[in-house]
C-alpha cells in the first residue's frame, strides 16, 4: 500500500517543484501542506528512506543529464568520463535498492 503512497508522493512534489519555477508559489504552497499530511502518516524510519530516495532521484537525473547532454562530458578525460558513467549505475542500483525497501513498508 505504501508504495502506492510513495508514487503519488513522488508525483507531488514534481508537481510542486513545476509550480515554483512556474513562480505559482500559491499551488506550490497547496501541494506541499499534501505532501506534510501523507508524509505525517509515515513512520519516522519510513520518512527518512522515502527522503533519501528523492534526494538521490534528483541527483542521479541530473547526472544522466549531464552525460547524455554531453558538452562538457565529451571534453572529459577518459578515465573521468568512465568514472562517471559508473557513478550512475550505482546510483541507478542503490536507487532501486531504496525501491524496494519502500515498497515493503
Amino acid at each position: 500500500m505504501l508504495s502506492n503512497i510513495y508514487g503519488i508522493l513522488y508525483s507531488l512534489e514534481k508537481l510542486k517543484t513545476r509550480y515554483v519555477v512556474e513562480r505559482n508559489y500559491e499551488r506550490a504552497a497547496m501541494v506541499r501542506e499534501i505532501i506534510l499530511k501523507i508524509k505525517s502518516n509515515m513512520k519516522p524510519h519510513q520518512q527518512r528512506v522515502v527522503q533519501e530516495r528523492d534526494e538521490l532521484q534528483e541527483r542521479t537525473d541530473k547526472l544522466g543529464k549531464f552525460i547524455l547532454d554531453g558538452l562538457i562530458y565529451e571534453t572529459l578525460s577518459e578515465e573521468e568520463q568512465t568514472d562517471l558513467s559508473e557513478q550512475h549505475y550505482h546510483m541507478a542500483c542503490y536507487l532501486e535498492i531504496l525501491n524496494s525497501r519502500i515498497n515493503r513498508f
